[in-house]
């Protein structure tokens, strides 16, 4: 009986003939190992925070001045810088993310605050937010949103800065009682009191404008 003969094989062949078995995903940190992470200065878990983050970051900023505001990419890399500082502070009693959007949104009003034009500011931010909104059919209509808005500044100016803020977070920005007092720095009772407060105040500025209400009537029935 004859021998099987042996054929030698290349080392490319052999590899070839061998199928390929993708390496095992690493699983996600969770916040804690991450963080953990970060303090030993690990750089992979350095941009994994990042990443992990930044779209709640972007989020929160185009949330309150409007998306394509020019200063967004500056005040993202400041509310990380402001993030990588307060790691200390962070006790976990929240997600990441909501740390995250508490950040952003400090670093936001503070630069309202320091600058002259925050009135401007504001004034864009809700003038492109009722038109886009309201889905306007002609110019006419534009410009009748672009007053309503006007209007509705107006009276938000004439209430108190941090109940303004509270409000705005709370029932335009969607933020929690919770989360505006940790963006506040404020109880969260304070929290509730100071957005049940400017939310009745602004009613009722709207309520007592009869210019308002009119452009209101006129928006129901423009065509």
């Amino acid at each position: 009986m004859a021998t099987p003969m042996l054929r030698l094989v290349a080392k490319h062949e052999a590899e070839a003939d061998v199928p390929s078995v993708p390496a095992p995903a690493s699983p996600a940190l969770d916040d804690a190992q991450l963080l953990a992470a970060i303090h030993t200065g690990d750089e992979h878990a350095a941009s994994e925070l990042h990443d992990r983050l930044r779209p709640r970051v972007d989020a929160t900023i185009r949330s309150l001045l409007g998306p394509g505001h020019s200063e967004h990419d500056d005040l993202a890399q400041q509310s990380f810088i402001e993030l990588v500082l307060s790691l200390e502070r962070y006790r976990g009693e929240c997600s990441l993310e909501t740390w995250a959007a508490t950040i952003a949104a400090r670093t936001v009003f503070k630069y309202l605050r320091r600058r002259t034009t925050e009135r401007k500011i504001f004034r864009e931010s809700c003038e492109e937010t009722l038109v886009e909104t309201s889905s306007p059919t002609s110019f006419r209509r534009q410009v009748m949103a672009r007053n309503i808005a006007a209007r509705i500044r107006v009276h938000l100016e004439g209430i108190e800065p941090a109940k303004a803020e509270a409000f705005l977070l709370h029932d335009v920005c969607g933020f929690d009682a919770r989360e505006v007092a940790g963006i506040a720095g404020i109880s969260e009772a304070a929290a509730h009191a100071r957005i049940a407060r400017g939310r009745r105040e602004l009613h009722e500025k709207l309520a007592a404008d009869p210019d308002l209400s009119d452009a209101l009537t006129d928006m129901e029935v423009e065509p």
